[in-house]
């Protein structure tokens, strides 16, 4: 089954709490798609050759992790930017592109609600999805998560 991991991808935690789940997701068998891990998917190992030739990234900061992670990483710490990385900027055509090409491809959407209102972003990919529901049968559904105590 897959997934779309919807959520505000605005902090560092959040991040790490969506990425964290979608590991355990992966490891049970469901395919998530998580929107901040789509921009560094396309990072070839010709991308991460260069880095290292240009000494902005050393090998042994790469080993034993995922270097696409380890590349994002460096670049929202600063190290360097998308384009050094061989990476197109991003954009919100392109940020749109990459969520409905993954909402389109989920059997349903897992969206984080917590928050005194839901995340305008996570809304949106929510009312994309509903309306994709409504003309393919095989969508399967939403189920929204709130962990805040402040979520009704």
């Amino acid at each position: 089954m897959k997934i779309y991991f919807a959520g505000p991808l605005f902090t560092p935690y959040v991040r790490q709490f969506i990425s964290e789940h979608a590991q355990i997701l992966r490891e049970n068998g469901i395919e998530p798609f998580v929107p901040h891990e789509q921009p560094f998917a396309k990072l070839t190992h010709v991308q991460i050759e260069k880095l290292i030739a240009e000494g902005l990234v050393q090998p042994e900061e790469l080993a034993g992790k995922p270097a696409a992670t380890t590349v994002m990483e460096m670049i929202r710490a600063g190290r360097f930017t998308r384009e050094q990385a061989g990476l197109p900027p991003i954009t919100p055509e392109s940020v749109f592109d990459t969520d409905y090409e993954g909402l389109s491809g989920a059997d349903a959407v897992l969206a984080i609600l917590d928050g005194t209102q839901v995340d305008d972003g996570t809304a949106c990919e929510i009312g994309i999805f509903h309306a994709l529901m409504r003309i393919d049968p095989t969508k399967k559904g939403i189920v929204g998560l709130a962990t805040d105590s402040r979520a009704t």
